[in-house]
């Protein structure tokens, strides 16, 4: 991968190993389960597109990343772990990778 993908492919393959963990962690799954690759799936292409429309300017019907980042991280985890949400305290994730994409008042509403 890496020489086919470059050097960034390390922070992508940390950036979902991590992804892989909250998935496992709220399904309460074994991270390698069908179950659990889906869901981090869908959270990376979900958060991918969100990502990738705020960085190519393409967020111009009314609503900004800013605005779109908590409904999209609330949409992806009602959908994928609506069931399994009330035995779990959610905490505000650090986002050192994308902290620069997204304005403070957008991170504070998370």
């Amino acid at each position: 991968m890496r020489r086919q993908e470059g050097t960034g492919v390390l922070a992508r393959t940390r950036a979902f190993g991590i992804q892989l963990q909250i998935a496992a962690e709220m399904l309460d799954a074994d991270i390698n389960s069908r179950p659990v690759i889906e869901s981090a799936h869908v959270m990376w292409q979900s958060l991918h597109g969100l990502v990738s429309l705020h960085t190519a300017k393409k967020l111009g019907f009314g609503m900004g990343a800013d605005a779109l980042v908590k409904p999209t991280i609330q949409a992806i985890v009602n959908g994928l772990f609506g069931k399994h949400i009330e035995n779990h305290a959610f905490r505000r994730p650090q986002l050192p990778v994308v902290a620069g994409l997204i304005s403070s008042p957008a991170k504070e509403a998370l």
